[in-house]
C-alpha cells in the first residue's frame, strides 16, 4: 500500500514538471499545495518574491570550470559568457524528466560550475546551470551529511539534519532582491528515481517576464541543523536551445 502511495505521489510530480515545457515555467501555489497533500516523501515547493525584506550582503566566492580553477570576487561578463559555453559531461540534467533540460544537457548548452561553500563539514556546490530567457534552472548539491532517502529536499516541516530549508532561502540578482519566483523540487529522472543529494532550484521573473540575458545569483541557504548559512555566487548568461 505504501509503495503505491509513493508511485502516485511520484506521478504528480512528474506530471508536474512534464506540464513546465522549456521556456514557458511557473508553479502555482495551489497546484503545490495539491500535490503536498499526505505524508509527501518528496515535495516541490514555489516562494514569490518580491517584497522579501532580508537582505544578503554579496561576499567573494570561489568559482570553477570544473578544472580545478577558481577565482575569488565579482565574475565579469566576458567570464560568464565562457562559463555558459562549456559542454557538460555527465550533466545531472541529462536523463531529466524535464524535457526542457533535458534536451539543454544533450545540446551541451548547460554550464559546468563547481562554486562551493562549506560549513561544519558539510558542502553546498552549485554545479550547473542553464539560462533560457525565461527561466533560470541551477543544480544544487550536497556532501559531507546524509539524509533519508538522500533527499535534499523533503517537506517543508521537515527539520533532519541535512536538509535545506525553503523558506529561509534568499536569492539575489545582481545584488538585489529578486523581482521573481522561486521554485525548489528534487531532480527526477526519466526512470522516476530521484538524483541522491541534489535538488533543483528555478528561478523565473514575476508573471513571465523575462530574465536579463546576463546576471549573477546569489544564493544563501540553510540546511536543518547547521547553524551558518551557505553563501553562492552564480554567474549565468543566456543560452538557446537549437
Amino acid at each position: 500500500m505504501h509503495k503505491q502511495t509513493d508511485e502516485k505521489q511520484m506521478d504528480k510530480i512528474e506530471d508536474l514538471i512534464r506540464e513546465t515545457a522549456t521556456p514557458a515555467y511557473s508553479l502555482d501555489k495551489q497546484i503545490m499545495n495539491r500535490i503536498g497533500e499526505g505524508n509527501m516523501t518528496t515535495i516541490a515547493t514555489t516562494m514569490k518574491r518580491g517584497s522579501f525584506k532580508k537582505t544578503l550582503l554579496a561576499t567573494t566566492a570561489a568559482a570553477a570550470l570544473g578544472l580545478g580553477i577558481f577565482s575569488t570576487g565579482f565574475i565579469s561578463p566576458a567570464m560568464a559568457e565562457t562559463l555558459s559555453q562549456i559542454p557538460v559531461i555527465g550533466s545531472v540534467f541529462q536523463n531529466s524528466v524535464d524535457s526542457g533540460l533535458k534536451s539543454a544537457a544533450e545540446q551541451g548548452l548547460v554550464a559546468k560550475l563547481a562554486i562551493s561553500d562549506a560549513q561544519e563539514g558539510v558542502t553546498l556546490t552549485v554545479s550547473e546551470a542553464y539560462h533560457d530567457g525565461s527561466r533560470l534552472s541551477i543544480a544544487i548539491e550536497r556532501a559531507g551529511v546524509s539524509t533519508t532517502g538522500d533527499l535534499l529536499v523533503s517537506d517543508p516541516t521537515a527539520q533532519e539534519r541535512g536538509l535545506l530549508l525553503p523558506e529561509q532561502l534568499v536569492v539575489l540578482v545582481n545584488g538585489e532582491q529578486l523581482q521573481g519566483e522561486i521554485s525548489l523540487l528534487p531532480i527526477i529522472n526519466g526512470d522516476r528515481t530521484l538524483q541522491k543529494d541534489a535538488a533543483l532550484l528555478q528561478i523565473t521573473g514575476n508573471e513571465g517576464a523575462s530574465l536579463p540575458d546576463q546576471f549573477e545569483v546569489t544564493i544563501q541557504a540553510k540546511l536543518a541543523g547547521i547553524g551558518e548559512a551557505f553563501e553562492l555566487q552564480v554567474p549565468v548568461s543566456k543560452t538557446d536551445l537549437q
